[in-house]
């Protein structure tokens, strides 16, 4: 029972900072993107649909990330769109209640850093939403293995017994034995 329940801490931990990691990359990359025309974006007054269209598109790509990792580790076979779905679920809590979005009136255009602004963003925002989808994806990926395991171990006790009644063994002649 302890060993099951350090299992899933460790996965916990482990999830957690190997999306840490995974989002903070991802969000980089991607935040490059915008980050190459955030002036015009800026310009156009488009910084708050950048922002949640940034975060709504690392959040699915990290979902489908820590799915794959998960059916691949646990041998599991959960679906992509789940984890793709779970992954926006937890992109819209971190940008509505932690990460928020980016504002053009309180930006300075005359900045030639202003374009490194949507790869901090999409790296932070990232190593939020990574962090918690990595972590729930494998917590559950141990939960379900370990539920699994004690499923086949009943199933194998109940086969066992089958056969000892069949063979006409019985419990007592085990104990005498």
């Amino acid at each position: 029972m302890i060993g099951n329940v350090l299992k899933t801490i460790s996965a916990l931990i482990f999830g957690g900072l190997l999306g840490l990691l995974f989002g903070a990359i991802s969000g980089a990359l991607l935040g490059a993107i915008p980050g190459l025309f955030f002036l015009e974006i800026i310009l156009f007054k488009q910084t708050i649909l950048m922002s949640i269209t940034l975060v709504l598109i690392l959040a699915g790509l990290l979902g489908l990330m820590a799915t794959g990792l998960v059916n691949k580790f646990f041998d599991v076979n959960d679906r992509p769109l789940i984890g793709v779905m779970l992954g926006i679920f937890v992109g819209i809590i971190v940008i509505v209640f932690k990460v928020g979005v980016i504002g053009y009136s309180d930006l300075d255009t005359s900045s030639r850093y202003i374009y490194f602004i949507p790869i901090f963003y999409g790296e932070i925002a990232g190593s939020e939403i990574g962090s918690i989808i990595f972590s729930i994806s494998g917590a559950a990926g141990v939960i379900r293995t370990i539920i699994r395991n004690r499923n086949a171990a009943k199933n194998n006790k109940q086969k066992l017994e089958e056969i000892k009644k069949s063979l006409g063994m019985d419990a007592s002649e085990e104990k005498r034995g």
